[in-house]
């Protein structure tokens, strides 16, 4: 049981640091940062 929650902690950690936090505090402002910025 212990080897499985450190691989639910490991595949949970990789899905939330898979997100980028500049997206969703964007989209919480309502601001689509693909459309603002350089584009590089």
């Amino acid at each position: 049981m212990h080897s499985l929650s450190f691989v639910i902690s490991i595949l949970a950690g990789f899905a939330f640091g898979s997100v980028p936090a500049g997206y969703l505090a964007g989209r919480l402002k309502g601001i689509d940062i693909r459309k603002h910025g350089s584009g590089n």
